[in-house]
């Protein structure tokens, strides 16, 4: 081997060794003994790359704030479509399908008279879009509207009417200060600006009691990213639902918009002549453009080009492949930050071999029940006691929500049979244990049917004979086959068919 080769070689590798030293150096300088007997050392690092070094590009990488999105500019963004769509898909598949109330239907009845269903979506909408809302209730219990509502004195309920963020003037309501008080820290009456069409020129601000209130609350967060200037109103309500998605969406947005440039550039067509650079200083521009002119006619009549001896036509079209691949990588982020299915966010097929996305529609479903019981369950019941108090009803029961995926009439069917046998399951059992005398029939009818079909009249009755479909069977099988011994075959024939 060339010893020229081998000195070489030696001086690159004692050039790094002194680096490694040098480096070593550097960092006992800047840490002493004390604060490296403490350093973790359970990364990776490679002094000679710089992997965990001073040098690495990554060390550069930091989390930076949000700006915060303000009520005002939410609104202005609710003009576009897909804002629209994502301020609107929760609060919609919310209140879709509605709830139930099995103990008390006339509440029901009464609820879609006055619409709720319609005035709650819009109270969800609201909280979405501006960071929180009320839906006041319009009541006549002979009190005003900055009075407590007196249960036993409400005649009707009017209507409502909803107020986003900024038509509630959060600084200046009623607070509870009593730290005794179950509504400590809460608004006790809330001072509304409403906009024209709620209220005259003469008196533009009211005050409204929290009794006749429902409350509709946007996305916590904690105050110290808030900030101090909206500490007060957005701790208490939070912040708006595009807040969370916003620089992803712009970023998707803006991918979308340089698309569609480049659309616009997608064939360019080059042109070649001869003598071009005497062309232009002898200031014959309009010569040349009538050159370009004719070309392109005669392009598109004859759908060819005519060209001189000297000249040439190109036509290069632009690359756009991975570019479909890059925006579903954006999709699929900003349906993740907003946690919803691409299908549904974008009105899209599902991808992947054999996909059908039921699985992310399910557990999107999921999600919407959570928030249908954390969110909206205290409020409709709140409003389903006032509704029960001027009917005159009894206590109100549980609100039920109404299932978000309705069944095929295969899978109602199927549902219905399964329920069948399921009852007559449990009453063949209860038939047993009233035989053994470990119930009696007052028992299971309490059971069973006192919720559904209300006391049990005074008069005994006895238990049916819910016995399964196979006992049946065998016993009237053995009573075809005692009855054809007795009496012949055809006989038991004719009784069998």
């Amino acid at each position: 081997m060339d010893k020229d080769f081998i000195q070489a070689s030696n001086m690159d590798v004692n050039a790094q060794v002194q680096e490694i030293r040098q480096l070593a150096k550097e960092v006992r300088e800047k840490f002493p003994k004390e604060a490296r007997g403490v350093l973790r050392a359970d990364a990776w690092s490679n002094a000679i790359s710089g992997l965990g070094t001073s040098v690495d590009k990554r060390s550069a990488t930091k989390l930076r704030g949000v700006p915060i999105v303000t009520k005002e500019e939410a609104i202005d963004m609710y003009t576009d479509g897909f804002i629209r769509n994502l301020v609107d898909m929760y609060p919609d598949d919310m209140t879709r399908q509605w709830i139930s109330l099995p103990k008390n239907p006339e509440v029901i009845d009464e609820l879609r008279v006055l619409n709720a269903q319609k005035y709650y979506n819009m109270g969800l909408k609201w909280a979405r879009l501006t960071g929180g809302s009320i839906l006041y209730m319009v009541i006549q219990d002979g009190g005003s509207s900055r009075d407590p509502v007196r249960m036993d004195k409400i005649k009707k309920i009017e209507g409502f009417l909803v107020f986003d963020l900024t038509e509630i003037d959060t600084a200046g309501s009623e607070w509870d200060t009593d730290v005794n008080s179950p509504t400590y820290g809460k608004i006790i009456r809330y001072k509304i600006r409403p906009k024209q069409q709620y209220a005259s020129t003469s008196t533009p601000e009211r005050f409204l009691h929290h009794t006749r209130v429902v409350e509709f609350h946007g996305d916590e967060m904690p105050r110290s990213v808030l900030g101090q200037a909206n500490n007060l109103e957005a701790s208490y309500w939070g912040v708006n639902c595009i807040q969370a998605v916003f620089p992803y969406v712009s970023d998707l947005m803006a991918a979308m918009a340089n698309v569609s440039a480049i659309l616009y550039e997608l064939v360019i067509g080059k042109y070649k002549f001869a003598d071009l650079d005497e062309m232009l200083a002898q200031g014959n521009e309009g010569a040349l453009k009538t050159r370009m002119n004719a070309i392109e006619l005669t392009k598109s009549i004859l759908h060819a080009v005519l060209l001189g001896a000297d000249e040439d036509y190109v036509r290069d079209s632009v690359a756009l492949n991975g570019v479909p691949d890059i925006l579903d990588r954006y999709m699929i982020l900003v349906a993740s930050v907003a946690k919803c299915p691409v299908t549904k966010l974008f009105g899209r097929a599902a991808s992947g071999l054999n996909a059908t996305g039921e699985n992310d529609i399910k557990n999107y479903y999921d999600t919407v029940h959570s928030r249908q019981e954390n969110e909206l369950t205290v409020p409709i019941q709140k409003l389903c006691a006032m509704v029960g108090a001027y009917l005159k009803t009894p206590a109100v029961g549980q609100v039920v929500w109404n299932p978000l995926v309705q069944l095929s009439a295969q899978e109602l069917t199927e549902k219905e049979r399964i329920e069948s046998e399921s009852f007559r399951t449990k009453m063949a059992g209860y038939q047993l244990a009233v035989t053994i005398g470990a119930l009696l029939p007052e028992d299971v009818y309490k059971l069973e049917f006192e919720e559904k079909l209300g006391k049990r009249p005074s008069t005994a009755f006895p238990m049916p004979d819910y016995e399964s479909n196979d006992t049946q069977t065998e016993e009237t099988q053995k009573d075809i086959d005692k009855e054809a011994a007795q009496n012949g075959p055809n006989r038991a024939k004719d009784k069998n068919a």
